[in-house]
């Protein structure tokens, strides 16, 4: 029975490559045991990374670190602007380093979108033209003679401006030849010493000899009076000599007289354009006084009378005490 049973183990441990150790369900159920822990283990490993993970984020996102939350809409008026695009605008015309031949501008501008409004700066102006405008047409009136800038911006019905546009120049040229004095205002203490210049415009025909009555108000504000020649003689050309100016009457009636011309060259000549003198004007009392060309007598290279058109371009100085202002 014994051996039967010994043949009938060897019989097993032959047929299933198991010692009796192995086959022993204790033993079994050990090995069954280590297993499951190892696939707890891995599964409580890799839940704890997910819900680590988790947490992580969640901290993320509470503290601020995750994409920038979008910004409170300030412009609800606008509902076609939602993103803040800036209202774009360009200045059709003028163009750059127009001449316009009258004293009122017309500025033509181009939208980027319906519904926006449009303003303007002046010569450089710190504030922009108001009322702001739906109409891309403006027409600027009274404007001096000479160079001026202007630049647009648009904004949006919620008042969100966009970029202004680049400085743009032009020219007022509105008096072709004549002679006209510059500057049109400033400003001197008593003491001090203005200068005033006589230019011409655009002469069509060039001029060798000039002679100007200039007419001044309340003379006895500005009675120490001088002429000289600008740097260069700017209209003298081909070799031409400078002539004067020659300054005479100013004592008497609130006229002076000044003449002046350019001699020699080869040829002769002279250009059409340019600063001619400057009269220089001591300020002694304070008050307001204006200068102006009230004749102007031309000649050319052939000392032939021209015909010179007369604006009456009025030069004011004004003479302070020096003391306004907080001085």
């Amino acid at each position: 029975m014994i051996k039967k049973i010994f043949n009938h183990d060897v019989i097993l441990r032959q047929t299933t490559g198991r010692t009796g150790e192995e086959s022993d369900p204790s033993a079994c159920r050990a090995g069954s045991h280590t297993q499951d822990d190892e696939r707890n283990d891995r599964r409580f490993r890799t839940f704890g990374s997910i819900i680590i993970s988790a947490c992580a984020m969640l901290y993320l996102a509470l503290s601020g670190c995750s994409m920038p939350a979008a910004p409170t809409h300030s412009n609800p008026l606008d509902p076609e602007n939602p993103d803040f695009t800036g209202p774009g605008v360009e200045i059709i015309s003028p163009v750059e380093g127009a001449s316009i031949a009258s004293g009122t501008a017309t500025i033509h501008l181009h939208g980027s979108g319906p519904d926006y409004e449009y303003s303007y700066k002046l010569d450089g102006a710190s504030d922009w033209n108001t009322p702001w405008d739906p109409d891309t047409i403006f027409t600027i009136s009274n404007l001096t003679e000479g160079a001026h800038t202007i630049q647009a911006v648009a904004r949006d019905k919620g008042g969100y401006m966009g970029i202004p546009t680049p400085v743009r120049s032009f020219i007022i040229n509105q008096y072709a030849n004549t002679v006209l004095m510059y500057p049109p205002v400033q400003t001197i203490v008593v003491g001090d010493t203005a200068e005033v210049w006589c230019e011409m415009e655009d002469m069509a025909t060039p001029v060798s000899a000039i002679e100007l009555v200039i007419y001044m108000s309340n003379y006895w504000i500005v009675d120490t009076l001088s002429a000289c020649a600008d740097t260069g003689y700017h209209w003298a050309s081909n070799g031409g000599s400078p002539m004067g100016p020659f300054f005479s009457d100013y004592g008497s009636n609130y006229y002076m007289i000044v003449s002046l011309g350019v001699a020699g060259g080869s040829p002769a000549g002279v250009s059409g354009t340019g600063r001619i003198f400057k009269i220089q004007a001591a300020g002694v009392a304070v008050g307001t006084t204006y200068m102006y060309v009230n004749n102007i007598y031309a000649r050319d290279t052939l000392n032939s009378p021209i015909t010179v058109t007369n604006p009456y371009k009025y030069a004011y100085i004004y003479v302070t005490s020096g003391k306004e202002g907080g001085k």
